[in-house]
């Protein structure tokens, strides 16, 4: 998608129009993925790998105003779902970051100090354990933050 991935137009859509069901069609098969489309409000995730014996019932499910999180239902799976969630402020800033942005950038894209992209950038490596923000890009591609549509 051009503007915003899907995760974050889930969230978007569930503000605007609080009554649409959202189901997320992700090629991201992680639980942190999971877990953060059930924060955005979505009401279901299907996995691409899955989709053609998913997809249908996925659809149904949320057209009868259930949910449906497939083989990794939050409501029924005994793992935890990892709980490393990022605040939106976070969030936003993870994706400029996976787009090159300079800490500069984000500031001014923000309206926020160099000093705050930086503080949250430390403390989102630090909340992910990572070291470089090769780690962190990876990340965020990895976890659907960002995309090369971006």
């Amino acid at each position: 998608m051009p503007f915003v991935n899907g995760i974050e137009a889930a969230r978007q859509i569930r503000a605007s129009v609080p009554g649409t069901g959202v189901l997320v069609f992700t090629m991201h098969e992680d639980e942190t993925v999971v877990d953060q489309v059930m924060r955005a409000g979505a009401h279901g995730c299907v996995f691409k790998s899955e989709a053609q014996a998913e997809l249908p019932r996925a659809v149904e499910s949320v057209a009868r105003g259930k949910t449906f999180f497939g083989r990794v239902d939050p409501l029924t799976d005994k793992r935890n779902l990892k709980r490393t969630t990022l605040t939106n402020q976070q969030r936003r800033i993870v994706q400029l970051v996976a787009k090159d942005y300079t800490n500069k950038q984000i500031a001014s894209a923000l309206g926020v100090s160099q000093k705050t992209v930086e503080t949250h950038r430390h403390a989102i490596r630090t909340k992910l354990n990572l070291t470089t923000t090769a780690g962190l890009v990876r990340y965020a591609f990895r976890n659907g933050i960002a995309s090369l549509d971006d």
